[in-house]
């Protein structure tokens, strides 16, 4: 009997947008989930494919369970931006967000042996 295929269901992920000069206790972490391709089928709509990045945001307020470390400041005062629905409804972390979407793209829930099968 052939060998299971090796999955991951979580990560994390240290960006590089607004983490440099953090020391390693105040950096930002994304904890994530992967998707099933159930759940990204769910998210797509064919009205949106290729004109804007409605799909995407979807899916990373899916894949993010939670984020450290990362606040905002502006005239309304300081707030956490903690999971994936807050991190794509905010302006300004634009930069951020295009770096899970490129990062989690590249990601795979294979474990490394698995990927070389």
């Amino acid at each position: 009997m052939a060998e299971p295929i090796r999955v991951t269901k979580r990560n994390s992920y240290v960006p590089e947008a607004f983490n440099e000069g953090r020391k390693d206790g105040e950096k930002i972490v994304v904890h994530y989930r992967y998707l099933t391709f159930a759940e990204q089928q769910e998210l797509l709509r064919h009205d949106d494919i290729g004109i804007n990045f409605a799909y995407e945001s979807r899916i990373l307020s899916r894949m993010i369970e939670s984020i450290d470390n990362l606040q905002i400041a502006d005239d309304n005062g300081v707030r956490d931006i903690t999971d994936g629905d807050s991190l794509v409804n905010e302006p300004g972390i634009d930069k951020l967000a295009m770096e899970l979407w490129m990062h989690f793209r590249r990601t795979s829930a294979l474990t490394d042996a698995d990927k070389k099968k």
